[in-house]
C-alpha cells in the first residue's frame, strides 16, 4: 500500500501553525519501506511454517479437525504481520477473531484444559464455519481494488497539495482540537456517572439501566469527544499534539476499567496501536518508529491481560488470585465465545425472525427514517423479543430470567450470518468483512473525511467477533456521530480563510 502525500504545514512569512502536517515521503523512505518487506518476506514464513507445524502435529488427537482453522489463523497473522504497518486492521481483526472465537478450542487443544466436548456434528458445524469466516476473510481483503484506489489517490493528490487546502485542513485540525478539548469533561463527568452506577448496582446494573445518563447531555458530550478525536488525530496533527491528546484520552479509558467494562478500553487501544502503525509508514508521518511500536504493542499485552483477569474477578464480586492458571481460564472464557455460533443452532427455532443482518436499519439515521425498534435498550423482553438484536434474542433464549438481571452471551458477526443465510450469510459477513478492513488499511496523509471514518470503526471492526455484524455502520450513522462531524468541517470551512496575496506569499 502506498501512502499519500502530505502536505507542510508552516509557511513562510508567517506565524508558526497550531498544528503541524508532515512533509512528502522521499524515495529514500521507499528504500527503507522495501527492505523492511523484504526482510519480512523472509522472516514470516518460516515462522509461519514452525507455527503451522506445531498447529498440526501437536494438538490433541481427539481435536485433530480443529488444527484446520487453527493453522489458517495462523498463515493470515504471517501475512498481516509481514506488512504490519499496511495490515494492522487486519491485524486486529485476526487477534480479536483468535481471542474471542479460537481462544477456548487453543485452551482445550494445546493446553488440556478440561472443557465441554462437543458432538460430532456441531464440531464439524464450528470448523466449517470458522474457517470459512477466515477464508472469506482474506479473499475479500484481495479482492479491494487497490489499483483503482491507488489512481485516485494520484488524481487527488495535486489538488490536496494547493494551499487552499492545506490551510483548510489546518483549521479542520484546530476546530477538531478544540472540539475535543471542550467536551473532554462532559466525558470525564459521564465517566464517573457511570463508575458510581457500577459500584452501586454492579457491572450488570449499567445494562439493565441501560447504561445510566445515555440520555443525559454529559452522554452526548461523551460521544462527541469520541468523534472530535477520530478527526483530530485523521488529519496527521503535529507529534507533540498527537501524544498530548492520545494521553489524556487513555488516561480517560483506563478508568473506564473502574466500571466493569474491559471491551470499550481494549478495542481504543487496538485504534490507537493501528493509528500509530499508520503514521509509522513513513518517517515523516511516523510518531513512534515500528520496532518502538512492536516493543510498546508485546509490552502491552503482558500487561493487559492480568488487568483484565483482575477487573473481571472485581465485577463478578469473587476474590482470587491472577496467577496463572486463573490467566488460562480467563482465556478460555474468552473464547467462549464460540458458544454464540453453537447457541445460533441449538436455539435457532427459538429466536425471533431476523434478518439480524439488518439490525443497524433500527438504529440511528436508518430509524428515524424507516421506523425501527422505537430506540429500544437495555435487557427487556421487549427488546429480546424484537428481532433486531441477535445479542439481545439469543441472551432472553438461552439465559431466560438471568438476561433480565443484566446477564448475556454476546453476538458475533458469523453468527449473525448463519442465522439469517446459512453458510451463505457466513461468507457474505466475511468477503464483506475483508473488503472494509482493506480500506480501512488504506488511511495515508489527506484522506481527512476518510480517515475519520476509518478510525471511528476500527474498534466496531474489532469488536465484530463477540459483537453485531453492522455495529460500524450503526455508529457511522449515528445521528450524533454525523452530526458532530458535519459541524466540526462546517465551522472550518467558515472560519476566516487567508486572502488570495497571503496564498501567494506561500
Amino acid at each position: 500500500m502506498t501512502s499519500d502525500k502530505a502536505a507542510l504545514a508552516s509557511t513562510k512569512g508567517g506565524p508558526m501553525p497550531l498544528l503541524e502536517h508532515s512533509r512528502p515521503s522521499t524515495s529514500a523512505t521507499t528504500g527503507t519501506s522495501r527492505r523492511s518487506s523484504s526482510v519480512g518476506w523472509m522472516f514470516v514464513p518460516a515462522l509461519v511454517f514452525m507455527l503451522e507445524f506445531v498447529a498440526f502435529v501437536r494438538i490433541d488427537p481427539n481435536m485433530r479437525a480443529w488444527a484446520l482453522p487453527i493453522g489458517i489463523w495462523i498463515a493470515l497473522m504471517g501475512f498481516a504481520v509481514a506488512r504490519i504497518r499496511e495490515r494492522a486492521t487486519l491485524l486486529i481483526l485476526l487477534s480479536t477473531f483468535a481471542f474471542f472465537l479460537l481462544g477456548k478450542p487453543m485452551m482445550m487443544g494445546y493446553f488440556d484444559y478440561d472443557g465441554l466436548q462437543w458432538n460430532d456434528k456441531m464440531e464439524h458445524h464450528l470448523v466449517l464455519s470458522l474457517s470459512l469466516g477466515l477464508l472469506t476473510i482474506f479473499v475479500g481483503y484481495l479482492l479491494y481494488p487497490r489499483r483503482a484506489a491507488q489512481r485516485r489517490t494520484a488524481v487527488m493528490a495535486a489538488r490536496r497539495g494547493s494551499a487552499r487546502v492545506r490551510a483548510f485542513r489546518r483549521r479542520l485540525s484546530t476546530v477538531a482540537l478544540w472540539s475535543y478539548l471542550i467536551t473532554y469533561p462532559f466525558y470525564i463527568y459521564h465517566l464517573l456517572t457511570n463508575i458510581r452506577t457500577a459500584s452501586e448496582m454492579g457491572y450488570t446494573g449499567l445494562y439493565v439501566s441501560g447504561q445510566s445518563g445515555f440520555a443525559s447531555i454529559t452522554a452526548y458530550g461523551s460521544f462527541a469527544n469520541s468523534v472530535a478525536l477520530c478527526v483530530f488525530l485523521a488529519t496527521f496533527p503535529s507529534k507533540f499534539l498527537t501524544w498530548l491528546v492520545l494521553l489524556l484520552s487513555l488516561a480517560s479509558q483506563g478508568l473506564m476499567m473502574l466500571t466493569g467494562d474491559r471491551g470499550d478500553f481494549g478495542t481504543f487501544l487496538m485504534m490507537v496501536f493501528a493509528y500509530l502503525f499508520f503514521r509509522a509508514r513513513h518517517p515523516t508521518t511516523a510518531v513512534m518508529s515500528v520496532k518502538a511500536l512492536v516493543v510498546t504493542l508485546v509490552a502491552s499485552v503482558i500487561a493487559i491481560v492480568p488487568l483484565f483477569l483482575s477487573v473481571g474477578i472485581d465485577r463478578m464480586d469473587t476474590t482470587a488470585a491472577a496467577d496463572e492458571s486463573r490467566i488460562v481460564d480467563f482465556l478460555y472464557g474468552q473464547g467462549s465465545s464460540i458458544n454464540v455460533i453453537e447457541y445460533a443452532v441449538v436455539f435457532e427455532r427459538f429466536l425471533p425472525e431476523g434478518p439480524y443482518l439488518l439490525n443497524f436499519t433500527g438504529q440511528g439515521f436508518f430509524r428515524l427514517l424507516l421506523g425501527g425498534d422505537g430506540g429500544l435498550a437495555g435487557n427487556t423482553v421487549d427488546y429480546a423479543l424484537s428481532g433486531t438484536s441477535l445479542s439481545h434474542s439469543l441472551s432472553y433464549v438461552a439465559l431466560g430470567d438471568a438476561y433480565l438481571r443484566g446477564h448475556g452471551v454476546g453476538s458475533s458477526f458469523l453468527a449473525e450470518g448463519y442465522v439469517d443465510l446459512g453458510y451463505w450469510g457466513i461468507t457474505l459477513v466475511g468477503l464483506a468483512y475483508g473488503l472494509l478492513v482493506a480500506w480501512t488499511d488504506r488511511f495515508a496523509p489527506g484522506h481527512d473525511m476518510a480517515n475519520s471514518l476509518r478510525l471511528l470503526i476500527i474498534p466496531a471492526i474489532a469488536f465484530a467477533p463477540r459483537g453485531s455484524a453492522t455495529a460500524f455502520i450503526s455508529d457511522l450513522t449515528s445521528p450524533l456521530t454525523m452530526g458532530v462531524l458535519l459541524t466540526i468541517w462546517l465551522v472550518a470551512f467558515l472560519a476566516r480563510r487567508p486572502t488570495r496575496q497571503q496564498y501567494t506569499a506561500r
